[in-house]
């Protein structure tokens, strides 16, 4: 582990003064840098650990990237709390590496739009294709892969905190997706809002998507391996319908007396097969990260930022 870094150390204060930063001490030995020209300020000292405690606060003001220099790497629970507050956090074993992140000026933000420059619609493969009736013959004319969020840096950051001399490979897994709707919910009909789930076709968990949460795109740069799928559309089919149907199951209370004490027993039913009507699958590529370590396996999915529960046949060696 690197050692703490001093109040601010020379070298940074030339670098970031010859980026554009202005450098202002503030009390305890604190200091803060800001670029106006872009809008990203790197707080240090003391004060960098006070405003990560204090979470989110009075918001930033507008266009402001703050970024928070700590001595030590953060904990777990810290990067959450920084997450949710958008802060950045660098610590001395990472500050070199995301130099170049904060020192290079980012682009200034487009001008409004006007009546008078209309943005152009996207072109319908670079969005997650919403069916214009529930249950199209073909959903995709073509398989798409979701455009991932979590870089290798983020998969390095969470190895570095779970894994013992840890590989990194990045890797495609097929998921079938199907479309659905509940029969008999308020407003069913024709043409009605429907839901998504998406099984795996190697051995794992069924995932219900949001159309919110993932993109689909023809494809993504960088050299992903594709994991070879195991089960076929039909059998993803089967555990989709299983799953779906567990999932919007009815709540049911169950009370009796026993010895005098009233005992009631909640449990989730389950929708019949003829209340769900599910239309074809597409194929689709989910990017994920595998996490090696000699203490343990993770795979890491690159939208969610949270670990999957997948399996990939024992013979993968990458």
């Amino acid at each position: 582990m690197a050692p703490p870094l001093d109040p601010l150390p020379g070298w940074l204060k030339r670098l970031l003064e010859e980026a554009g930063f202005t450098v202002e001490p503030l009390s305890d030995t604190s200091w803060r840098a800001s670029r106006p020209a872009d809008g990203k300020a790197l707080l240090g000292g003391p004060e960098a650990e006070r405003r990560l405690r204090k979470g989110p606060g009075d918001p930033p003001p507008s266009g402001e990237t703050l970024y928070l220099l700590l001595p030590r790497l953060p904990r777990l629970r810290e990067r959450e709390r920084a997450a949710t507050a958008g802060f950045h956090l660098l610590s001395p074993e990472t500050l070199l590496a995301d130099l170049d992140l904060l020192l290079v000026v980012s682009p200034a933000p487009e001008p409004p739009v006007t009546p008078l420059s209309p943005v152009p619609p996207p072109p319908p493969e670079e969005v997650f294709p919403e069916a214009p009736t529930p249950f199209p013959p073909e959903v995709f004319p073509r398989e798409r892969v979701v455009r991932p969020r979590i870089g290798w840096d983020d998969a390095r950051r969470y190895a570095e905190d779970r894994l013992r001399g840890y590989r990194i490979r990045p890797v495609l897994v097929p998921f079938y997706l199907f479309a659905y709707r509940i029969r008999g919910l308020p407003g069913d009909r024709p043409g009605s809002p429907h839901f998504w789930v998406a099984a795996p076709a190697i051995p794992g968990e069924v995932e219900f998507w949001s159309t919110r949460e993932r993109e689909l795109v023809p494809q993504i740069p960088g050299e992903w391996r594709r994991l070879p799928g195991t089960r076929s559309e039909e059998d993803c089919r089967a555990a989709a319908l299983s799953t779906a149907l567990v999932h919007h199951g009815r709540i049911v209370d169950r009370s009796e007396w026993r010895g005098g004490v009233l005992v009631i027993d909640r449990t989730r039913g389950s929708l019949g097969a003829e209340e769900v009507e599910m239309g074809e699958g597409s194929l689709v590529w989910v990017p994920h990260w595998l996490l090696d370590g000699r203490n343990g396996r993770i795979i890491l999915d690159s939208v969610t930022g949270l670990p999957a529960q997948l399996d990939p046949e024992d013979g993968f060696d990458g």
